[in-house]
């Protein structure tokens, strides 16, 4: 586990350390209903769900491809 007290980018990669991350230091002190789902989206009215996952690719374009067509 990563060192409470640091923010690594390891957090950010997905996996094992994020989840625990995420049930360790969010889970464990804002837990409600919705947050213990553990959803990877908001629910807004009964059929829009909002969600934000963010990457950054560098150079924008390269071989086979942009960020466009990811």
């Amino acid at each position: 586990m990563v060192d409470a007290k640091k923010v690594s980018l390891s957090l950010g990669s997905g996996g094992k350390i994020s989840f625990d991350f995420v049930k360790k230091e969010i889970i464990s002190r804002f837990s409600n209903q919705i947050l213990d789902s553990l959803g990877d989206g908001a629910n807004i009215f009964n059929d829009l769900v909002v969600t934000t996952d963010s990457f950054t690719v560098h150079p924008e374009f390269f071989d086979g491809g942009n960020i466009g067509i990811l």
